[in-house]
């Protein structure tokens, strides 16, 4: 099956549907993807088969069935023989202790150590790189430094170079299972999804049978169309609620929806408030031409899980197919106030204002999604080559993170 990066890249006639004004005869999808949220194109005259290959290639964008398991939680590697308290104010107790060993000698190896996890526990990540920075300054090596410098980094969004302290990690003990899986979930972060399928394979080689590992790997195929692949890796994971969502969402993909239902059917016996498993079988019942049931579907996933965006994008998607595109915008401002600029909820809210006449709100939207946020914004300058314009940003992102947390006070999630 193609891939759904590759489709995007498929060339298709633009001219039974482009608007006078567009140029271009031919278009790759992405392409056509743009002029599809921006009202470049005609929508109406939009060939089915280039229709099926948009909702195949961005079924995000469509309110395509959802996965439980869209990315994995970085694990972090605690230091041998250190106890490791499992609540906040173990945490904070431990690091009390640790800060009063480096008062009487700041050069201590061992308390820089436990203070950096103790602070990367806590969620102060910019005080945690800095303790851990000092394990490195006298040993360069440390795996556990290494790996969670490189947790810390990718807290706080900065997933190159996080992948830069995992190699190093793994250049000093290539069979630190932490650093693959790390290493695999920054890596789809940066949607370099076959290296991340590499580097899980790699940590499964050395812990089989990790069942989230598993589950991420296959949900990292599936969103490369390897759905088949993806169902085989779903099987060797332990049948949760979650796993039998995701298996469905492949089947779905694949053509056999009543597979799909009844992994569905498994999925809400094991969690009956499943919002993937719930938002899976409204985008079934919606591709049997009957919205309304979908749309109680979604409803059920929202009272479930009131931020699961699948469910409201895919909510908005069947009020749209009802004919009531006001209450499909109310759907996307909702989404939106749980994700401010989330892009893809902006441009299905502005194809939606455009279809009322609204158009002065859906240029706003236009220019919310152009604007972006700052590291979509640099991950943009990468791919197109203009690293130093990247680097740029990135340094200024940098000194604006030192500039507002100067005290690091602990706010923001914990490992």
């Amino acid at each position: 099956m193609t891939s759904r990066l590759d489709l995007r890249n498929k060339v298709v006639d633009a001219r039974p549907f482009k608007r006078d004004f567009v140029r271009n005869e031919t278009m790759e999808l992405s392409q056509v993807m743009h002029g599809y949220r921006n009202n470049l194109v005609h929508r109406d005259r939009m060939p089915p088969e280039v229709m099926s290959d948009l909702a195949e290639a961005y079924p995000e964008y469509f309110g395509g069935p959802g996965t439980d398991v869209q990315d994995d939680p970085l694990e972090c590697c605690p230091h041998g023989g250190r106890d490791d308290p499992k609540n906040p104010a173990g945490h904070e107790e431990a690091l009390r202790r640790y800060e009063s060993i480096l008062e009487r000698d700041p050069g201590d190896v061992p308390a820089l150590a436990g203070r950096g996890y103790s602070l990367l526990k806590l969620g102060r990540y910019v005080n945690a790189i800095r303790s851990y920075q000092g394990v490195l300054d006298a040993d360069p090596r440390n795996k556990e430094a290494l790996t969670n410098k490189g947790v810390s980094l990718a807290r706080m969004g900065h997933h190159r170079e996080a992948l830069a302290c995992y190699d190093l990690a793994l250049a000093s003990d290539p069979s630190n299972p932490a650093a693959h899986r790390n290493r695999a979930a920054s890596l789809a972060v940066l949607d370099r999804y076959e290296e991340a399928i590499d580097a899980y394979a790699r940590a499964l080689e050395i812990a089989p049978g990790h069942a989230r590992m598993t589950c991420c790997m296959g949900s990292l195929l599936a969103r490369l169309g390897r759905h088949e692949e993806a169902i085989r890796a779903y099987d060797l994971a332990p049948e949760a609620g979650d796993v039998l969502a995701n298996r469905a969402a492949s089947l779905v993909m694949l053509g056999r929806p009543d597979e799909a239902e009844a992994c569905y059917v498994g999925a809400l016996d094991a969690d009956p408030g499943s919002p993937a498993a719930l938002s899976g079988m409204a985008w079934l019942r919606m591709a049997h031409g009957a919205p309304d049931e979908a749309v109680m579907l979604y409803d059920e996933a929202i009272r479930s899980s009131p931020v699961y965006l699948p469910a409201l994008a895919g909510r908005a998607a069947a009020l749209a197919a009802m004919g009531d595109d006001t209450g499909a915008v109310k759907c996307y401002d909702e989404a939106l106030r749980i994700e401010p600029g989330h892009p893809s909820m902006l441009a299905g809210k502005a194809a939606l204002l455009v279809r009322l006449g609204r158009h002065g709100e859906a240029v706003e939207c236009h220019d919310a999604v152009l604007r972006g946020r700052p590291a979509d914004a640099t991950r943009r300058l990468e791919r197109h080559g203009r690293h130093e314009e990247a680097m740029a940003r990135y340094t200024v992102e940098t000194r604006s993170l030192d500039h507002n947390y100067p005290h690091d006070s602990g706010s923001g999630p914990a490992a």
